[in-house]
């Protein structure tokens, strides 16, 4: 009899740590949800404002500007996954400084107050989608630690939570240009 209830007070044990460590799990990845949402917010955002950018360059630089229009181009099919929307991301801000790289030869377009008020408030975008980031790298990196530490990740294997993908710089040269900063 002593036998039967310990084994019962044994399972109800490990009933009650794993209750608790979903209800961990469901916690932190609705942490996440959130966070990415944030991130796609700033990202819908700076997509908004790059139509107008490209109206505004295409009459000073004579359609010289065609990474603008891939951009909006590739950004109207739909970002499913978390991975899709880092590598559409890190497209998105090589082609933006490769514009402002060829904005330099436009003296005219950089004058404009138009342009100025734009490109102002693409920076603004620009700011709050790294604090965004930060944030959503916060919260994964939080679940990620709660679905590989014991004994979260049993749990997290047992109801197939897996590991979130970090907002990371995957270009060399962009990575060696901010360690400079």
């Amino acid at each position: 009899m002593l036998i039967l209830t310990l084994f019962l007070v044994f399972i109800l044990l490990v009933g009650i740590i794993s209750f608790l460590y979903y209800n961990r799990l469901i916690k932190a990845k609705n942490l996440v949800d959130e966070a990415f949402s944030g991130v796609d917010v700033q990202l819908k955002k700076r997509y908004d404002l790059i139509p107008s950018l490209i109206k505004l360059v295409q009459t000073y630089a004579n359609y010289e500007f065609r990474s603008l229009v891939g951009i909006t181009e590739r950004r109207a099919g739909s970002l499913p996954t978390v991975e899709d929307t880092i590598a559409e991301d890190t497209l998105t801000s090589q082609e933006l400084s490769s514009v402002q790289v060829q904005i330099e030869a436009y003296p005219n377009l950089k004058a404009d107050e138009q342009f100025r008020k734009l490109m102002e408030e693409l920076s603004l975008v620009e700011n709050e989608l790294v604090m965004s980031r930060r944030y959503y790298n916060g919260t994964a990196r939080d679940y990620n630690i709660r679905t590989q530490q014991f004994p979260g990740f049993i749990i997290a294997r047992l109801f197939q939570f897996k590991s979130l993908p970090f907002f990371e710089i995957s270009d060399g040269n962009q990575r060696n240009i901010h360690s400079k900063d």
